[in-house]
């Protein structure tokens, strides 16, 4: 269910229920929403962090453009949405 939720939610449509709240979008390095291909991409980035102690998400605070390791994988970006 959770690779459901994140590949449909965040590679197609660009947004978990979470990042609309917080009016954050993913985005592919094209601009426009991942698609299925990278949101599993980001999906098998974001499921194997916990197995390296966080290490990928620790990443993105040393990350000039504040990307963690699944966003360097897939080519993606998170954005904040203009209202």
């Amino acid at each position: 269910m959770s690779a459901l939720y994140q590949i449909y939610l965040g590679g197609i449509l660009g947004q978990t229920a979470g990042k609309r709240l917080l009016r954050l979008r993913v985005i592919s390095s094209r601009g426009s929403a991942p698609g299925p291909l990278l949101g599993c991409l980001r999906f098998r980035g974001v499921a194997v962090e916990p197995s390296a102690v966080g290490l990928g998400w620790l990443w993105c605070l040393f990350d000039r453009e504040r990307r963690a390791l699944h966003d360097h994988l897939s080519g993606t970006y998170v954005i904040v949405e203009d209202r």
